[in-house]
């Protein structure tokens, strides 16, 4: 893997463990593609570059990952932009940033970047049927569950509450993006962001949507946890998760994102997407269904209890936590 920073020296905590840093050099004879990359994503800076030998699932999946300390702009938004031709002929790219600023979630909500998290954006070309649509909003869902999971040995289990946040005993630990690029029948790229509290618990006013923030280091077995050690878990995660949807289809993705929801089995309410941002949730409208959620089908529709359609997309707050909020 070769990986590019604007300031290598910053960069030694987030190597794989054994990586000399002594190896880092000059990128002024890259080629190409990594000059575009670089050019795209590096804010102006002299690019280094390092070799980094990486072993499977990640080692050969990502030929390339750019290690940020401050992004100019959203790292996801120049990849689904500006670097999408260039993703979809020279490979994977995994981009990493430690602060920045535009960083947002669904909707152009805001994601605060607080120091000691995670803050990574991959592109990855395709190839698959538009089909897989929903299989890839699931993805880095079930990654992050998966590289949490690893990383602590088990000792820590997220849950996934519909559509793609992931908690840890009800605080938000990580939030995701993805956004394809569709040609014709098939889905071309598809473009990954995820944001990831490791060591930090952001500071944000707390909603029925999200009650709680927290983060990796809060929890027994997450204790010793860094930004390195999550970033590369996380990386072998996606990667596995990509392998194996092209190899077998949706089917095993949905069946492990449906095992780790939180939302099945519990009373919810769900609104439409923008129609409950207001500060004052006295003056939402009526929530588009509410009731006992008894299974999520593979296009990420939520069934509830007596409601013969599934809805398909929207926010959903947990019952209890609208009554705690006074909705």
């Amino acid at each position: 893997m070769l990986v590019l920073a604007g300031h290598p020296d910053t960069m030694a905590a987030l190597l794989p463990s054994g990586t000399s840093p002594a190896g880092w050099r000059r990128g002024d004879a890259v080629d190409a593609a990594t000059a575009a990359v670089w050019e795209a994503l590096g804010g102006g800076l002299v690019p280094w570059v390092l070799d980094v030998p990486v072993p499977p699932p990640a080692g050969g999946f990502w030929p390339r990952l750019v290690l940020l300390a401050d992004a100019p702009t959203s790292p996801f938004d120049v990849l689904r932009g500006r670097l999408a031709h260039t993703v979809g002929t020279a490979g994977p790219l995994a981009c990493l940033a430690l602060s920045g600023h535009g960083f947002h979630g669904f909707r152009g909500r805001e994601w605060l970047a607080a120091p000691g998290n995670l803050h990574l954006s991959t592109a990855v070309p395709l190839g698959l049927p538009a089909s897989c649509a929903p299989a890839l909003i699931m993805l880095p869902a079930v990654a992050v569950v998966d590289a949490v999971m690893a990383a602590t040995r088990g000792a820590i289990r997220p849950g996934i509450k519909w559509v793609s946040d992931v908690l840890v005993d009800e605080g938000k630990i990580a939030g995701m993006l993805t956004a394809t690029q569709v040609r014709g029948s098939n889905i071309d790229l598809a473009v990954i962001g995820i944001g990831l509290n490791v060591t930090t618990v952001p500071d944000v006013v707390p909603t029925p949507f999200v009650a709680a923030a927290g983060c990796l280091r809060q929890h027994a077995g997450g204790a010793d946890l860094t930004p390195g050690d999550m970033l590369w878990h996380l990386l072998a995660a996606l990667a596995t998760q990509v392998t194996r949807l092209r190899a077998e289809g949706p089917e095993p993705l949905w069946r492990d994102y449906r095992r780790a929801s939180i939302v099945i089995g519990r009373r919810v309410r769900v609104w439409d997407e923008g129609a409950a941002e207001g500060a004052d949730p006295a003056r939402w409208p009526p929530p588009r269904g509410a009731g006992l959620v008894v299974d999520i089908d593979r296009n990420l529709g939520l069934s509830l209890h007596g409601r013969r359609e599934p809805i398909g997309n929207g926010r959903l707050a947990f019952e209890e936590v609208c009554q705690a909020f006074g909705v």
